[in-house]
């Protein structure tokens, strides 16, 4: 027990048992384990076991400094990214010949229907005209949507000519199978 008359206690660091205690750790882990003692003391109004809570500075603060290094190292990486764009005619996607357009409907543009409809289906509409657009929308109606047929492809199936009702069957059968391929 410490009296402190004059009050210099203030004015002074006072030699505690983790100074005494933890000659062989650096001051960072010796004000570590204060600063956790301290509070575990005030939480819990118990004494605490000084060399315990060396060793748990010690691993705290190595710890940190893991994650510290994990996190620089994690910084100084660079992934370079390689892509490339290819251009998908839609008449070849689903192997039909594009009609001849018919004197009336040159230079015609596609209806925001037209458009509206292909593009749910998954079929680019840049530079479609209104026969072409008309034509597609004839084939597609009733076939699987492109996202349907992605999904129907990764499993190895032929999606020219499987109705959008069927695609739909097909795929809650996969499923149900455990996204592995079913039999048709």
């Amino acid at each position: 027990m410490i009296i402190d008359f004059v009050g210099n206690s203030g004015r002074h660091k006072l030699v505690t048992s983790a100074d005494v205690l933890g000659g062989n750790y650096s001051d960072e882990i010796v004000e570590r384990a204060k600063k956790n003692a301290e509070t575990k003391s005030a939480e819990n109004k118990m004494p605490v076991d000084v060399l315990d809570e060396l060793e748990l500075a010690e691993r705290q603060i190595e710890r940190e400094k893991q994650l510290a290094a994990e996190a620089a190292r994690r910084n100084k990486l660079k992934v370079n990214a390689v892509f490339s764009t290819a251009d998908v005619n839609p008449f070849d996607q689903f192997g039909i010949q594009p009609r001849r357009e018919l004197a009336w409907h040159r230079g015609r543009k596609p209806t925001e229907k037209q458009i509206d409809f292909l593009e749910r289906r998954g079929i680019d509409t840049s530079g479609l005209s209104f026969t072409h657009a008309s034509q597609l929308i004839e084939h597609t109606k009733n076939l699987c949507t492109e996202k349907q047929a992605k999904v129907l492809r990764r499993f190895g199936y032929d999606t020219t000519t499987i109705k959008f009702n069927e695609a739909s069957e097909l795929i809650d059968q996969i499923a149900r199978n455990g996204w592995k391929k079913v039999a048709m």
